[in-house]
């Protein structure tokens, strides 16, 4: 409950003391996303740490509580279920504090706002449904699933059916409630950023998974591996069970002889697509210059209809001058006819006197 509350409010204070801070629109939005990055994942890292402290003794497994079973039974006696309630709390008052927003602050705000006219009101205004935010919170539910999906199998099952309502919810408040953001949403960076963040993540995760696997002793009060040092045993024994053909393959894979032309493979298939890449990325710059050209191109060509209509339009309403006007053009030009010479070419040159 407390890390959900947290991951709650502490954001909207980000928010305010990065505007208090006047950086520029591209660093207030990198800062607000690496604080609630921070938040999130060192909060879920927090009590990972906690609970590896408690079940292990602080890693001490041979002395204390911890040495009759290489884990404090008397308080656990099946640690791998209280991890799994501890992921279960995190996504359910996830779910719980989001509708919550949703009905108690984001539809009772966007009501005040629109029929209250006092200046307070007017100042806060609709909220801003803000993109990284909430593709933030999708990473950080995500993790969570990666942490517990060992320790609680339905976790995957009930996070999907969370998203799809959640899906539903943010639309609904997106269309009803919000107004469009001041700040601009940089795509490509903002991208680049989210997978670096789900990427650390899944590290976090695998760590967590990787060490509970390999090193904590399973629970001896429940669990399919009570009768194992270590959940990993479990993968040795069953490999020894495969036939002869299915062991070869997959020692084949794990040798020398698979994994370092695989990894010279992987090197020259990465050289090739960060070159192609990197091309790519030259063509669209091109494209991109061409396109702002055409643009100013354009732009140009409208102007200049626009003030060739205006000079018509005006053109049109002035009055038609009478045709006396033009009578003495006309009479200049028959004398100049009656004078003309006609023997001399005006392409011969003059010859000198």
């Amino acid at each position: 409950m407390v890390i959900t509350a947290s991951n709650f409010v502490v954001p909207l204070l980000c928010d305010k003391i990065a505007l208090l801070e006047k950086y520029s629109p591209s660093t207030t939005v990198i800062l607000a996303l690496l604080r609630a990055v921070f938040l999130r994942l060192v909060s879920l890292g927090v009590l990972l740490y906690t609970l590896w402290e408690q079940i292990t003794c602080k890693g001490e497994i041979n002395s204390g509580n911890c040495t009759p079973c290489n884990y404090y039974y008397d308080q656990y006696k099946c640690w791998e279920t209280r991890v799994g309630q501890e992921m279960y709390k995190l996504t359910l008052f996830d779910f719980l504090i989001t509708i919550a927003t949703l009905i108690l602050v984001e539809f009772p705000r966007r009501i005040v706002v629109d029929h209250c006219s006092c200046k307070l009101t007017q100042w806060v205004g609709r909220q801003e449904f803000l993109v990284a935010p909430n593709v933030l919170a999708l990473v950080y539910s995500q993790t969570v699933v990666w942490t517990g999906a060992l320790f609680c199998p339905l976790l995957p099952f009930i996070n999907t059916i969370k998203f799809i309502f959640f899906y539903y919810c943010k639309k609904i408040t997106l269309f009803h409630n919000c107004q469009p953001a001041t700040r601009n949403f940089r795509s490509t960076t903002s991208n680049f950023f989210f997978l670096l963040v789900l990427l650390f993540g899944w590290m976090l995760s695998s760590v967590v998974l990787l060490y509970s696997v390999a090193k904590i002793h399973p629970s001896y009060g429940c669990g399919p591996f009570r009768f194992y040092p270590a959940m990993w045993e479990v993968v040795p024994g069953a490999v020894e069970m495969l036939s002869s053909t299915s062991k070869e393959f997959l020692f084949y894979i794990g040798s020398q002889k698979f994994s370092i032309p695989l990894f010279i493979f992987s090197c020259v298939l990465l050289c090739y697509v960060s070159a192609l890449t990197s091309v790519h990325g030259k063509s669209v710059a091109l494209l991109k210059s061409q396109c702002k050209l055409e643009q100013r191109d354009k732009q140009f060509l409208v102007r200049q209809l626009e003030e060739l209509n205006a000079t018509m339009q005006k053109l049109q309403r002035e009055p038609q001058q009478p045709q006396r006007e033009t009578e003495p053009f006309y009479h200049t030009a028959t004398q100049w006819h009656q004078h003309t010479n006609y023997a001399f070419d005006p392409h011969e040159d003059p010859k000198p006197y």
